[in-house]
């Protein structure tokens, strides 16, 4: 059957809306603008032209007033008109029983509960570090954003509470056995989503979000490349005095200041920094185990003046056995590179930029493997007892490099170093 295409009347055209109709109609009108179209199988179901584009909106009135609402721009792509039909059906029904939310309520309601959910998920981390606190850091932030985006596909996410997530998580842990690794975090937060979910029999949220990201789901979870950067040499001093300023300023609430001092001052990995206990220091150094970093090789650090400085403040402060105990230090890394003028850094960049100081300050690569935790190939056991007797005096000299103002880097460089 032809499709019908009415004579214009002059408040605009009136026709049944399909694929082939809006096309023809959008190519004889398109040279003009402030026009509108309007389905004649569905009243109030509009094409409208301002401007250069043409977008699909409903124009309904009721209790004394018109409401008018954008749903989806057209294109030459467009076809599926049914379903855009169907959008604007449950729209207008909504207005004509006085359910419609205005545009600008329900923006701040989807404000609203988006920072819910983003409260939900730190909830969730944060339980998941307090209850394994060997657990990597970089492997909570390996699965953050992905978690983000799966717990966003129900916005009923945001009805959990802290006390109703603690309880679930804690039920699926096996007693006195915590999860440590990604996919028995996962199994547990499976298991939250199940929980959950359960609530609503008559409406239940579509699958399991979180199921595809286990076993061989797991590729999944990997980050996107990052830019490998580091800070740039004129900034590592005054990150490293604003970082330790912050620390000694705000006493037992300067954890996470501290721990990004420490860092930046170690160039260990940030989950070694947070695992540290005071069983790992000593007078002189501080041991960590290869058991529990990721090169599997153990770390014996000579501690100078500013770690000195750093451990003696979180020995004071502390409640507990770990020294930092703190789940994320990136907020704090983000102040001592605003008030150093740097851009921002991740944990790992930090890493990064005390192996390239230490490079600038002609510390053998020998040593500074060591210093770092990286595990040592193809030497010999005398070279390596040889070059352990001088970490003292490296590291000394490290530091002296992480804390020595230096002149702005040309931009040639800069580019080179970022």
């Amino acid at each position: 059957m032809a499709e019908r295409l009415l004579t214009p009347a002059p408040s605009g055209r009136k026709f049944t809306f399909t694929a082939t109709s809006v096309r023809s109609a959008v190519a004889e009108l398109d040279h003009l603008t402030g026009i509108t179209l309007r389905d004649d199988k569905l009243p109030g179901f509009v094409l409208r032209k301002q401007s250069r584009d043409w977008v699909f909106s409903v124009e309904k009135s009721a209790r004394g007033r018109t409401v008018r609402i954008a749903l989806e721009p057209w294109t030459a792509d467009t076809h599926n008109i049914a379903a855009i039909r169907a959008n604007a059906a449950a729209e207008i029904a909504a207005i004509t029983e006085g359910r419609h939310i205005p545009g600008s309520a329900r923006h701040a309601s989807l404000k609203t509960t988006d920072v819910a959910i983003r409260q939900t998920l730190a909830q969730a981390l944060e339980i998941h570090q307090k209850a394994n606190p060997r657990t990597r850091s970089t492997t909570i932030d390996a699965y953050r954003g992905q978690l983000r985006a799966a717990f966003g596909l129900d916005r009923r996410i945001a009805l959990i509470t802290s006390d109703s997530l603690s309880a679930w998580y804690e039920a699926r842990l096996d007693a006195g056995r915590k999860p440590a690794g990604l996919n028995s975090t996962l199994a547990a937060l499976k298991a939250v989503w199940s929980s959950w979910a359960a609530q609503f029999e008559g409406d239940p949220p579509s699958g399991n979000p979180v199921k595809a990201m286990a076993g061989k789901g797991r590729k999944n979870l990997k980050a996107a490349d990052a830019k490998e950067t580091a800070l740039a040499p004129e900034y590592v001093a005054p990150f490293v005095r604003a970082a330790m300023t912050e620390m000694r300023e705000r006493g037992p609430d300067g954890v996470a200041a501290a721990a990004a001092a420490f860092t930046a001052l170690t160039g260990l990995r940030i989950g070694d920094v947070l695992r540290l206990t005071r069983a790992d220091v000593s007078d002189r150094a501080i041991r960590i185990s290869g058991e529990t970093t990721k090169g599997k090789a153990d770390i014996v650090r000579p501690i100078t003046p500013l770690m000195r400085e750093v451990l003696d403040d979180r020995a004071e402060h502390a409640a507990g056995d770990r020294l930092f105990d703190v789940v994320d230090v990136r907020k704090a890394i983000t102040r001592a590179c605003i008030a150093a003028g740097s851009p921002s850094v991740t944990p790992h960049d930090l890493r990064r930029t005390f192996i390239t100081m230490a490079a600038m300050a002609n510390v053998p690569e020998m040593a500074v493997k060591l210093l770092v935790g990286h595990r040592p190939a193809n030497i010999t056991e005398s070279y390596t007892l040889a070059i352990r007797r001088e970490l003292p005096a490296y590291a000394a000299q490290i530091e002296t490099a992480l804390t020595t103002d230096r002149e702005p880097t040309s931009d040639e460089t800069r580019e080179w170093w970022q």
